[in-house]
């Protein structure tokens, strides 16, 4: 079975809980992630240190583990927090530049503050808690093939 591309999308300043997160799925034996970006923050000087052309070659690789994904978990920040948001947004933006809002990647948001959060309303499964969203990854991971798969 070809394993299932998760990109999970979180707050920097909540680096713990992301990779709890990863973890977890690549523990299930049927995930791959696209990108872990948590080496690029804990191997890098802090944000305001890097210069524009030191950060292009770290947005770029969350950028393409968006794209490459079949699903984005967004672990809804209760911290301030942009990146995890603009990796919504690029999700949702690749799903709409292809024509149509049911394609790849599935958008799956956790946490607290999920349903405190308007463009939370565009993700197609939204949980309280982490562990509810990872229950039904894990429950479906050998049925997200595709997005047609998911919304049948």
């Amino acid at each position: 079975m070809r394993k299932l591309q998760v990109y999970v999308a979180g707050a920097s300043q909540d680096i713990p809980r992301a990779k709890a997160a990863m973890q977890a799925l690549l523990e299930t034996g049927m995930v791959e992630i696209t990108h872990d970006w948590i080496p690029d923050i804990e191997n890098s000087l802090p944000d305001e240190e890097l210069t524009p052309e030191q950060h292009r070659p770290f947005a770029e690789k969350d950028v393409r583990g968006v794209l490459d994904a079949h699903v984005l978990w967004l672990l809804t920040p209760e911290y301030p927090s942009s990146g995890a948001w603009v990796e919504l947004g690029v999700a949702v933006g690749y799903r709409l530049a292809k024509g149509s809002f049911s394609q790849q990647p599935v958008i799956i948001s956790s946490g607290p503050k999920t349903t405190r959060n308007l463009f939370c309303s565009l993700s197609d499964r939204q949980f309280d808690t982490d562990d509810a969203a990872f229950d039904w990854i894990h429950h479906h991971v050998t049925a997200i093939k595709t997005a047609e798969a998911l919304n049948s």
